[in-house]
């Protein structure tokens, strides 16, 4: 099975990327603080792969060009290069795709577009009374940026049989459905969802435990499309289909509990070894033990995770150092600012 999509990555003059030239494993987490270049490696990632897809690869929300071009900054200054951005992925395969903006060149232009980007943003909609379905022909799996097709996908693919790794302890089956609320007890013990399908109205609801959404509270809402998408896609890859899967997800511990966040680390984890190729970008510590603790307990091959960490240098251009994991989870670097915090806080609290 191949265990990975995108080998490496480059991209330059992008925003706050003036160079950006990494390798990226079956599971690759981006942290940092705010406003270093996270999220946008994954604005590049979502531009190369709509162009893929023979679409325009500018996000209208972001901006034009001008807007995206990286700017030299100085203490007193900023310059406007507007020179070219460049994404260029390098596939597993060795075959490569570059981008180049703002000619909107694709290189080579017969690019393999067997690859299937899937993205979930941080700003997933919150309890909902109903969400749309989708009636795409593309078959791809797809829940929506904001989780908009969460509910759809899982009522349309409930009997996918889940990766052998990714079947919960305390389930009774190896289909979507059964793994999704197996998972989902985590979040919220003792909660049974129900999802209704309603096509004469391109709706779908859902009730846990016979309640609305909004009657129990936002962590299962923002959780659910993160749950559904990962072993989703996951299954997808089992079912030994030509296309390659890739999830890229934002802050997937975002309203959850610590004991929640942790094991969406490891569900993470699980799913990036079982052949889905998981680029995840957090700001919980949690998010990484899971992980962590996925290698510690041989989940998860150390050589197939990388964490990202992202600084700005003293011109706000974006830094990022590699760290990599040993067989017992424990980190070969620790720089300042790294999930540091906790440790910090607490030997203040000392009097350390």
């Amino acid at each position: 099975m191949e265990r990975q999509v995108i080998s490496n990555l480059f991209i330059s003059e992008l925003k706050s990327i003036l160079h950006f030239d990494h390798l990226f494993k079956p599971l690759t987490l981006f942290s940092g603080l705010n406003s270093t270049g996270k999220s946008t490696v994954i604005h590049a990632l979502r531009m190369l792969f709509l162009a893929l897809k023979g679409k325009e690869p500018l996000i209208n929300s972001f901006g034009p060009f001008e807007e995206l071009a990286f700017k030299k900054q100085t203490a007193r200054s900023t310059t406007n290069l507007l020179h070219e951005i460049v994404i260029k992925s390098t596939f597993s395969d060795s075959n490569s795709t570059t981008l180049k903006l703002p000619s909107g060149t694709l290189e080579p232009q017969d690019s393999d577009r067997s690859y299937i980007f899937s993205y979930l943003s941080a700003n997933r909609l919150g309890p909902q009374l109903h969400l749309p379905v989708s009636y795409s022909t593309d078959n791809t799996f797809d829940i929506g940026e904001r989780g908009e097709y969460a509910l759809d996908c899982l009522a349309t693919y409930e009997t996918l049989l889940v990766p052998e790794n990714l079947i919960h302890q305390s389930n009774v089956g190896e289909t979507l459905k059964f793994n999704v609320d197996a998972w989902l007890e985590i979040i919220a013990p003792g909660y049974k969802m129900t999802i209704t399908k309603h096509t004469k109205h391109d709706i779908s609801t859902a009730t846990f435990n016979d309640f609305r959404p909004l009657n129990v509270g936002f962590g299962l809402s923002y959780t659910l499309p993160v749950i559904i998408a990962t072993l989703g896609l996951a299954a997808l890859v089992r079912s030994g289909q030509e296309r390659k899967y890739i999830f890229a997800v934002e802050n997937p511990e975002a309203h959850l509990h610590p004991k929640g966040q942790t094991e969406i680390g490891r569900l993470l984890a699980l799913a990036a070894a079982s052949g889905l190729q998981v680029l995840v970008e957090t700001h919980s510590d949690y998010v990484l033990d899971g992980i962590r603790l996925a290698i510690k307990e041989r989940e998860l091959r150390p050589e197939d995770a990388v964490f990202l960490f992202f600084t700005l240098d003293e011109n706000r251009e974006t830094q990022v150092r590699n760290i990599s994991a040993n067989k017992q989870g424990k980190l070969d670097g620790w720089p300042e600012g790294f999930f540091d915090q906790g440790r910090k806080n607490k030997a203040e609290l000392a009097g350390f």
